[in-house]
């Protein structure tokens, strides 16, 4: 049989083409060096169209290392001290992961020395020392996937538990964070898993609130053994 290959659709054959590698090319994601050779990691989310990129660093606790806009033809970035992982001191900016604790956890009824030093909190009549914003941020997580398709860019990271967590926190967990890039919008969903094996419900501690001259506890949050999407402190 002869098959006979109009005009007409030969015009619709490319448009549908063009139509696909638009979509495919609008989102992408890769990795690169955060700022040269020698620096940590980053997975860069990018929507070409909206002009929004955004730069994650699994090593650095998971954290969002830069948020860039394009404005005028100029990418501008909104993010403090992004990608910067020297060692000079002051607030080293960012976007942390501040799990398992916001804030403080200073002891019930004292008067801290520091704004945002480390306090304590107590677990099954056993007290536990908690880094200020918790220890999320100061240890390397796991990149789980990434992907970028026509309906966005996307990376997901994983922190496990471990005898690092332990000292801080007595819980089997995991905690998954996914960052995605979609419609020149960014999103985060984090899933907080509970091990069956836990003793006790996990803890995600809120900051404590200066009243009447002693730190006292604005509230937490009790994540029982199992699964827990988007679980936050309260």
């Amino acid at each position: 049989m002869n098959h006979r290959f109009t005009p007409v659709a030969a015009l619709l054959a490319f448009g549908l083409a063009a139509h696909l590698s638009f979509g495919q090319d609008r989102y992408t994601v890769s990795e690169e060096d955060a700022n040269g050779p020698g620096s940590p990691r980053v997975v860069v989310l990018r929507d070409s169209v909206a002009g929004v990129e955004a730069a994650v660093a699994p090593s650095e606790g998971g954290e969002l290392s830069s948020y860039k806009v394009k404005f005028n033809d100029q990418w501008i970035e909104l993010l403090y001290r992004a990608r910067d992982y020297s060692s000079r001191p002051g607030f080293r900016g960012k976007a942390m992961q501040l799990w398992p604790a916001v804030g403080p956890q200073y002891p019930v009824g004292t008067i801290p020395k520091a704004s945002c030093g480390d306090g304590t909190y107590p677990v099954a009549g056993k007290t536990y020392p908690m880094p200020c914003h918790g220890f999320a941020k100061t240890l390397p997580w796991n990149e789980i996937t990434r992907s970028a398709d026509d309906k966005g860019a996307r990376v997901t990271v994983e922190l496990r538990d471990s005898d690092a967590t332990r000292r801080f926190y007595p819980f089997a967990f995991k905690v998954d964070t996914t960052y995605q890039i979609a419609n020149g919008q960014r999103s985060l969903n984090y899933v907080v898993t509970s091990d069956p094996s836990n003793k006790e419900a996990l803890r995600a501690l809120a900051p404590l609130v200066y009243d009447g001259g002693v730190w006292v506890r604005s509230g937490s949050a009790a994540i029982q053994a199992s699964s827990c999407s988007r679980c936050v402190s309260s």
